[in-house]
């Protein structure tokens, strides 16, 4: 039942700006951030892509800007998103990395970003994957054959 309630939450999230914000009014945002933490995997893959979706939000990348508007340090939320772009299973790794694109929209949390300890471990990692999972182009197949 986890597993169907973020699956709906995702497709929720990915409907419009006013569905996100009842999202996150509503408290969604907190059972998602836990949820993302879970070991099974289904699961964590499924609240990160909601996360993914919610990132479209303003409101929502509120809560990855530092508490201090001088601070440059990140928020244990972020450095979760940041932790799983490395993930190994595909598909969390690709929404961990698609809800980093979006927040990357806000320069206070890009400032953030490059102070995670991993940030060029990952970022290198990141970059290394490319050449075992090329860009996908329309028509081809979304998961990778290697």
């Amino acid at each position: 039942l986890v597993y169907d309630g973020l699956m709906g939450l995702t497709n929720l999230a990915s409907v419009s700006d006013s569905v996100r914000e009842r999202i996150i009014r509503e408290g969604g945002c907190h059972h998602i951030d836990y949820q993302m933490l879970e070991d099974n995997e289904a699961i964590r893959r499924a609240a990160t892509q909601a996360i993914c979706n919610l990132a479209l939000s303003e409101k929502f990348k509120e809560r990855y800007r530092p508490v201090d508007e001088e601070s440059t340090e990140p928020v244990d939320r972020l450095k979760a998103v940041f932790v799983f772009c490395g993930d190994e299973e595909y598909h969390t790794r690709m929404a961990a990395l698609g809800a980093l694109a979006y927040l990357t929209s806000d320069p206070k949390i890009c400032k953030c970003i490059i102070n995670i300890g991993s940030f060029k471990e990952v970022v290198m990692e990141t970059i290394c994957l490319r050449t075992r999972y090329p860009t996908q182009t329309p028509g081809s197949p979304t998961e990778p054959t290697c």
